[in-house]
C-alpha cells in the first residue's frame, strides 16, 4: 500500500461468466483496469468494455485498439537453452 494501489487477482478458470463478472466489475468501477492474462470471451465482447477503463490482454492479438504486451516465448526458451548449454549443463 505504498503507493496507494490494491492488487486483485481474479481466477477465472476460462468461465464465461466469471469473466464477464471481472467486466462489470469494471464497468461499474469496482476496479480500475484489468490485466487478462487468458480469456474465454470473444474480442468483440471485450471491446464493449474498452471505454469503461483500460484493459490490457497478455496476448499478440494484433488489434491496434486493444492493448497488448507478449514475448515470443519461442525464442525466450531458446536463449534460456542456449544459456544453460554454455554453462555446461547437458541434462535439461
Amino acid at each position: 500500500m505504498r503507493y496507494g494501489y490494491h492488487l486483485l487477482f481474479f481466477q477465472t478458470n476460462y468461465d464465461i461468466h466469471k469473466e464477464l463478472e471481472a467486466l462489470e466489475m469494471l464497468r461499474v468501477k469496482q476496479i480500475d483496469g484489468l490485466i487478462i492474462c487468458s480469456h474465454t470471451i470473444s474480442l468483440e465482447t471485450l471491446e464493449l468494455y474498452i471505454s469503461d477503463g483500460p484493459i490490457v490482454l497478455c496476448e499478440d492479438i494484433q488489434e491496434p485498439h486493444i492493448f497488448s504486451v507478449y514475448i515470443d516465448h519461442y525464442q525466450a526458451f531458446m536463449l534460456g537453452m542456449d544459456y544453460l548449454i554454455k554453462k555446461g549443463h547437458s541434462k535439461i
